[in-house]
């Protein structure tokens, strides 16, 4: 009895192990990193009704399997690894990442280099004038303090500055100066570029400025690097004389007890932490009063003091910085919810049909890979429909295939989308619900005006920020169903919804 029961300890704990390197390995293989945001973004861009899109989403179906259906980073990274297919090394953001990295590099060679070159100069020592320990301390650790705390203001502070303020010169000028040259789909397709980039900052939030800080502190670690590699190599191959002047502190005690203050962080355990009340007084100088001739050991006291000056309020701070930033970049990676709407038509994709029709009946089931514990409109929502006047479908086939595609639908509501003002009952009634989601079928032949845009703005102040619009396009009527509708007629509608920054989900009817 005790063997069987040490038997199942065992096997306990091996299953324990084998699950932890399963978690482990699942883990590594669905971090994401700004490369990869870049090629996901690029491929989210792309045709989904494309042949190889088709072909990347029907790789990646068997994989999926793996993963808890409500994991969107692993599913997304599984789908983002079938659309790069063998050009895995060659993609956008593969070059960037490399770009990325010269550029890291490019900045700590620079940063290592001023740091030597800024200190030499400071340690000009040919016998007349001492090196000024003030002037040191200023250039090589005062300032780096002063650009740090306007940082912090200017991050405490920025709303109240006002620059979180949706001010942007240089687009503006782009599409006043520029865009007039080009023509019409030119011009459409560049505007929806600039606002495509302008919808991801709002999406990734700081993600891009987290690069930026980590970049600034690489460069300013190494500048630290530099100038300790100089003071060390100049206190060893040269007899350096340091000494002190300052026209507002008159008093050797008074400059000490600076000195004592700021030795503060280090002076518990560092040996020769600062010089003593006698070296300092031993190593002023003054210009009036002639230049006299200054004990060597008062004037050699000072270079460990400024060695650990430049390390605790240079490097150490740098560094921290560094790696707290560096902990927030991969925080905010992992924290990445992809619920903007491009990423919730690709999760409906993935994940496929909500519910299915039974054949020979009006009766709608749950598929069978669905986890049916929770009710359908807790877990999945449920939706309002929307139809556009000028489309002739009728209810009752647009609700069997908006459910059996998106949601369950729970109203049935016509709209003259190209008239907002006229649209006062079907707005009121959306406010009546604003948990639900709403799907909007409109032609895809029509030209998407302002007025449209208008009208989904006032669809999206109705709703909860948490439900989606989606704008189902329909194509000329064949029989009983709509023809495929064309590439260019899908794109003008994903540049006019990119154009006017409006936050819904573009999607096809099913094509004849």
């Amino acid at each position: 009895m005790q063997e069987s029961v040490l038997v199942d300890d065992e096997n306990a704990c091996r299953l324990r192990e084998h699950r932890k390197q399963k978690s482990a390995v699942v883990s590594r293989s669905t971090s994401w990193k700004i490369a990869d945001l870049i090629d996901f973004e690029i491929q989210l861009a792309c045709d989904p009704h494309a042949a190889g899109a088709r072909d990347a989403m029907a790789k990646c179906e068997n994989q999926l399997l793996r993963f808890d259906t409500g994991d969107r980073q692993a599913a997304f990274k599984i789908w983002l690894e079938a659309m790069r297919g063998g050009d895995q090394k060659n993609t956008f953001g593969k070059r960037y990442a490399a770009v990325a990295r010269f550029f890291l590099l490019l900045c700590a060679v620079a940063g290592f280099l001023i740091g030597l070159c800024v200190t030499a100069s400071l340690l000009i020592y040919r016998g007349k004038e001492p090196v000024n320990v003030t002037t040191f301390l200023l250039v090589t650790v005062g300032l780096q303090l002063l650009v740090f705390f306007l940082g912090l203001i200017i991050w405490f502070f920025r709303d109240w500055l006002g620059f979180t303020v949706d001010f942007h010169p240089v687009r503006l000028a782009f599409e006043r100066f520029v865009l007039w040259k080009f023509p019409g789909k030119d011009r459409d397709r560049l505007r929806s570029s600039m606002a495509n980039f302008c919808k991801k900052r709002e999406i990734y939030g700081s993600l891009p400025s987290l690069q930026l800080v980590i970049t600034t502190q690489i460069f300013g670690v190494a500048f630290n690097l530099g100038i300790l590699v100089a003071l060390f190599f100049h206190v060893t191959t040269a007899d350096l004389a340091f000494g002190w002047q300052s026209t507002l502190i008159n008093s050797p005690e008074d400059y000490f007890y600076c000195v004592s203050f700021l030795s503060e962080p280090w002076s518990h355990f560092a040996a020769n932490a600062h010089p003593t009340i006698a070296e300092v007084t031993a190593s002023r100088f003054t210009y009036s009063a002639g230049m006299p001739s200054m004990d060597p050991a008062a004037t050699a006291s000072w270079w460990p003091f400024l060695f650990y000056a430049v390390v605790f309020y240079g490097l150490v701070i740098r560094v921290l910085v560094l790696l707290f930033f560096s902990w927030r970049l991969k925080s905010a990676l992992s924290e990445l919810a992809f619920d903007h709407e491009d990423c919730n038509a690709l999760f409906r994709r993935l994940s496929g049909t909500i519910v299915k029709a039974q054949s020979g009946t009006a009766m709608f089931s749950l598929s069978s890979n669905l986890d049916v514990s929770e009710p359908i409109a807790k877990r999945f929502g449920y939706c309002v429909l929307l139809i556009s006047s000028d489309v002739d479908l009728a209810d009752a086939q647009a609700a069997g295939h908006v459910t059996q595609r998106f949601w369950p639908v729970t109203e049935t509501l016509h709209a003259k989308i190209d008239h907002p003002s006229d649209n006062a009952s079907t707005l009121t009634a959306l406010a009546s619900s604003p948990l639900s989601n709403v799907v909007l079928v409109v032609r895809a032949r029509r030209a998407p005006i302002k007025a449209i845009a208008l009208f989904l703005q006032s669809i999206l102040k109705q709703i909860a920020p948490q439900s989606e619009v989606v704008v189902l396009l329909v194509g000329r009527k064949v029989g009983e169903g709509f023809a495929r509708i064309e590439d260019e007629e899908f794109t003008y509608w994903r540049n006019f919804r990119a154009i006017h920054r409006i936050r819904v989900s573009i999607e096809k009817w099913s094509d004849v």
